[in-house]
């Protein structure tokens, strides 16, 4: 969830989806020229930080280790699922602005 919601952020500032799926630094520079002025007070670099952090446990969250038989439950705590769920909130409130101002640009 929060690696979709992150890709999502980035997603409504540029016009074509990485074939990797993922942002890497040099992809995501330019996107922070196209933030619209009245927007650049959050903290897109620190989204930018989280995706890349939490794209890190996506596949371990999901399957586990399968190699030395160790499921994603053995792994994973309460504390890291509320972590998670904190910083997807706070990407999906700065999804929900950036994409209401592109929907409904302020008037002239």
């Amino acid at each position: 969830m929060h690696r979709a919601l992150n890709e999502g952020v980035f997603l409504l500032l540029t016009d074509s989806y990485p074939k990797k799926h993922e942002f890497k630094d040099e992809e995501f520079e330019p996107l922070l020229d196209k933030v619209p002025a009245d927007l650049r007070y959050y903290n897109f670099p620190r989204l930018y930080l989280l995706h890349k952090l939490w794209s890190g446990f996506y596949t371990v969250a999901k399957y586990g280790y399968d190699k030395v038989g160790t499921g994603p439950e053995k792994l994973f705590q309460k504390e890291e699922a509320e972590l998670a769920i904190k910083h997807a909130e706070d990407c999906r409130r700065v999804a929900d602005m950036l994409l209401n101002r592109i929907k409904y640009p302020p008037r002239a």
